[in-house]
């Protein structure tokens, strides 16, 4: 290789090293700037999949990053705040998002030439994290990374302008299945496929490559990018499992479908286009053609494939389960929404206890595996680190900290006292106080599914209240009838116990709906 040859590899290869920092240091930036207003956007305009997908195009095309939007939709479902088939919409819409970076190079980078004009913003962008205050730092942050996005893209361009276009085809070869290898392959290295595209686009400008060779290339870089998903699904939960093979199997859709479309667009293109139409362009619309394409075949059918990757990857604890990630710690409104969701189970799963032990509707649950689960959800808000100073979070935390409390001592409840609800349910100067707390445990089982209802909490509230002012008088009435002789002292500590039981219950069940509530309402402040 000539000194001229190996100039133009190494400027190139420099060039793609500037682009790949000013993406690294602009996404960076933007998430810290508008990462949590772009997580709430998320979480408030997903009603069904359609809408994610919008939210989630918009939001990675913003943020420039789908794994950014991938990532949140993930955590989304693993902390319950989104089901699983909404946020497949997310994922999807994230994957038409990253076309938009190949429409700003080809739109602005080829055809402005702003290498020249960018570099001052660099300095400016640096100057204003230097001595700007935080929030103005990370908009220099994003300006800086901005300035070197285009001022690589310029360099790489014209490191490979000076490449020997015949050395270059025969490098590459022209077998498509092949250049979709080497597409998987540099987004792989790169573990960007803003990179990809961006070297595609800028070999396509320079000549080096033909359109029939390119279009193939971009069709694995979109492939390539199912790896981060892939991998980062190891050790993680069954929800964050099926989102992120979600993720690839919606890409190798979408890459098949493009690899077939390949041939009636390039005919269609040398009908129509290809005098008029600058190649760059024609390839970022082919790319953002069968991701549009994609999406809208999946839409529909998000109901049967979420249904189909349940089936894939099922729930070892079953779906009536949460695990807490650790990630979550690093976001406060996250952790907290994943405990909220977690303590919802709890009580929906302690609730349809109590209300077997009572005779009613509910079915028995597996205490033990019941009760690891409250500690775990306790020993996660003891690694959740907030300042009284976070008023909403700070107010949440403590309202889920005193409901974890309650439904402990709830379990203990039923652990080591279900003797006593027995006895209740087949006392004849119980049964009214048993069957009013019975009926109200069975509406409370049916509806926590749709969060604590303000007037189950009242209707709690008050039955707690009547069974607190009656139960001295049912005392009373037991320690009567033992005097006299109508009640055996066994017989009548029995009841005396399951009065204390009914009171207790009741009390428990009242303090978890109020400060789920609670917890609930801070949250949505979030």
């Amino acid at each position: 290789m000539t000194d001229s040859a190996l100039s133009a590899v190494l400027q190139a290869l420099g060039g793609l090293g500037l682009f790949l920092l000013g993406m690294l240091v602009m996404t960076d930036a933007l998430k810290t700037l508008a990462g949590p207003a772009m997580r709430r956007a998320l979480m408030r305009y997903t009603r069904t999949p359609a809408t994610g997908a919008i939210t989630g195009c918009l939001s990675t095309a913003l943020l420039q990053s789908s794994s950014a939007t991938t990532v949140a939709a993930v955590g989304f479902v693993g902390a319950g705040l989104l089901s699983f088939p909404h946020a497949l919409g997310i994922v999807f819409g994230a994957n038409l998002g990253t076309t938009v970076t190949g429409w700003l190079i080809t739109l602005v980078g080829f055809r402005l030439k702003l290498t020249i004009i960018l570099m001052p913003l660099c300095l400016l962008g640096v100057l204003l994290k230097l001595f700007a205050p935080p929030r103005w730092g990370q908009i220099g942050l994003a300006v800086a990374g901005f300035a070197l996005i285009f001022s690589g893209l310029g360099t790489l361009q014209e490191g490979m302008s000076r490449w020997d276009p015949q050395l270059v085809v025969t490098a590459i070869g022209e077998h498509r299945l092949g250049l979709v290898l080497l597409g998987v392959l540099f987004t792989l290295i790169t573990q960007s496929s803003s990179a990809g595209v961006a070297t595609t686009l800028a070999a396509l400008h320079s000549d080096l490559i033909a359109l029939d060779q390119a279009l193939p290339m971009v069709v694995g870089m979109d492939i390539g990018t199912t790896a981060t998903a892939a991998l980062a699904t190891i050790g993680g939960s069954a929800a964050v499992r099926r989102t992120g093979f979600s993720h690839v199997i919606f890409n190798l859709f979408t890459g098949t479908g493009a690899l077939l479309l390949i041939s009636p667009y390039l005919w269609f293109c040398n009908q129509f286009f290809v005098s008029q139409t600058s190649p760059e362009l024609l390839l970022v619309i082919f790319h953002s053609l069968f991701n549009l394409l994609g999406v809208c075949l999946v839409l529909p059918l998000t109901p049967a494939f979420s249904r189909l990757m349940m089936r894939l990857i099922p729930n070892p604890g079953g779906d009536t389960t949460l695990n807490l990630e650790p990630s979550w710690l690093q976001d406060p409104p996250m952790a907290l929404g994943g405990v909220l969701t977690a303590s919802l189970m709890q009580t929906t799963s302690l609730c349809s206890h109590l209300s077997a032990l009572l005779g009613g509707h509910g079915r028995r649950q597996d205490l033990q595996t019941l009760k690891l689960q409250l500690l775990q959800s306790r020993d996660f808000l003891a690694h959740l680190r907030l300042q009284p100073s976070q008023k909403a979070q700070w107010s949440a935390l403590l309202d889920l900290i005193s409901t974890q409390d309650h439904l402990h001592r709830l379990l203990d409840r039923c652990e080591e006292e279900e003797e006593r609800a027995l006895t209740a349910r087949s006392s004849i100067s119980l049964k009214r106080e048993a069957r009013q707390l019975r009926d109200l445990i069975d509406e409370l089982t049916s509806s926590l599914a749709e969060g604590p209802d303000q007037t189950i909490s009242k209707r709690a509230k008050s039955l707690s209240k009547t069974l607190r002012h009656t139960a001295s008088e049912l005392r009373l009435a037991v320690m009567s009838r033992i005097g006299q002789g109508d009640l055996d002292l066994q017989s009548g500590t029995q009841r005396l116990e399951a009065i204390r039981w009914l009171e207790r219950v009741s009390a428990h069940l009242s303090a978890v709906l109020r400060h789920l509530q609670q917890a609930r309402d801070h949250l949505g402040k979030e």
